[in-house]
């Protein structure tokens, strides 16, 4: 076994862990816990995955991306940003509850800011190379939340609270120390190249991704919300193990490994692999998915296979297209994939609200399931078209 293949299986078992263990839990945690309680849960997952994206500003990339340099003076710097963009948002929140008169809790701001701090640990320990570090501060993750959630502290303070104890517990091991707030900008401007041509394109692919839960939460309400991420979730999760976990191999070899003939078979292979898995996983969905979500989250859900397809499919597309957008990453082929992240945003914010307001619940998902196929295979043209240039 090639030691590329040992590296995605090892970081993929961390994420089949901490996944595996939050899903077994479900039986148990549904009957504590209201759907619209889930559904302020998938809200704040939604909030955790943004801010592992876009919240330090893409220094992790440059963090993973060093080749065994321990980047300490880029780790201390990007401490701040978290905080930063967390005080900011904290401004945008206590303007909205006074504007709407509305009470969208503050634990979402703290979700965000310790979700980043995750994402930083991941990305130090990629740089060192430290995969079994990594998976244990992702199971530990898990576990965390499990507990905290069967302890009936709340499903959005459990997350919250595990994602502080792995990051108290990461930290133990990095030792990262905050660098005064002038010499941090000075870092991060070493770096400015990350925010000027990764930041742009993961906005909005973050945003595009997130717009469909967003309607679906506040146009069809918490509980819609709570049967929409859940099932996605569960309908998504071996496909999504796969994805990040080349990702992050990907980031780890760095661009020296980046040359034009070897990003094309790469690229053509997990094309091929990708396409080959998803036809069999949707198989499976179509034969075991009703079964398995209502096993998983009770019958009382009512959670039909018509509906758990169509997200599987659109979970399904984007497992297969988006780790391939890394390529074009390593060779720095930043305009094509800020090319089609702004037409799946433009795509997402223009279509999906209007969708929502005119349609039922179960022939959204369809639309979504339909608009995500297509989009998402452009990109793919996209990716190709531009490796072979």
């Amino acid at each position: 076994m090639t030691t590329a293949v040992k590296k995605i299986i090892k970081n993929a078992i961390g994420l089949a862990i901490g996944q595996g263990a939050v899903l077994v839990s479900l039986p148990l945690l549904t009957q504590i816990y209201s759907k619209e309680d889930f559904g302020n849960y998938g809200f704040a997952l939604l909030i955790a995955s943004n801010a592992m994206i876009c919240g330090l500003l893409r220094m992790d990339l440059a963090i993973s991306k060093s080749h065994g340099s321990l980047n300490e003076k880029l780790e201390s710097a990007s401490l701040w940003i978290p905080l930063v963009l967390g005080f900011l948002a904290l401004i945008i929140l206590v303007a909205l509850n006074w504007a709407l008169n509305v009470e969208i809790p503050y634990a979402f701001i703290l979700i965000g800011i310790f979700a980043a701090y995750f994402q930083l640990a991941i990305s130090a320990l990629n740089g060192r190379r430290s995969d079994n570090k990594i998976l244990v501060i992702r199971v530990s993750q898990a576990v965390v939340f499990v507990v905290a959630s069967i302890a009936k502290l709340g499903l959005v303070n459990s997350l919250l609270l595990s994602y502080v104890i792995s990051v108290i517990y990461a930290n133990r091991y990095l030792k990262i120390k905050p660098l005064k707030f002038k010499s941090s900008v000075n870092e991060i401007k070493k770096n400015i190249v990350y925010i000027k041509v990764s930041l742009p394109g993961a906005v909005m692919d973050s945003l595009g991704y997130s717009i469909s839960y967003v309607v679906v939460f506040f146009i069809y309400g918490p509980v819609a919300g709570a049967i929409y991420s859940q099932t996605q979730r569960i309908a998504s999760a071996p496909l999504s193990l796969i994805g990040p976990a080349i990702s992050q191999y990907l980031l780890s070899i760095g661009t020296y490994s980046a040359r034009n003939s070897w990003t094309i078979l790469v690229f053509k292979n997990m094309l091929r692999i990708g396409c080959t898995a998803a036809v069999l996983y949707l198989l499976i969905i179509y034969t075991c998915g009703e079964g398995l979500i209502n096993l998983l989250l009770g019958r009382e859900w009512f959670i039909s296979i018509e509906f758990i397809l169509f997200l599987g499919i659109a979970a399904v597309v984007r497992s297969v297209i988006s780790p391939a957008s890394t390529l074009l990453a390593l060779e720095n082929k930043h305009q094509p994939a800020l090319l089609a992240q702004i037409v799946i945003f433009s795509v997402s914010i223009g279509l999906y609200p209007v969708s929502a307001i005119n349609i039922s619940f179960e022939s959204y998902v369809k639309v979504y399931a339909a608009v995500e196929l297509l989009i998402y295979t452009i990109y793919g043209i996209i990716i190709y078209k531009s490796l072979v240039r």
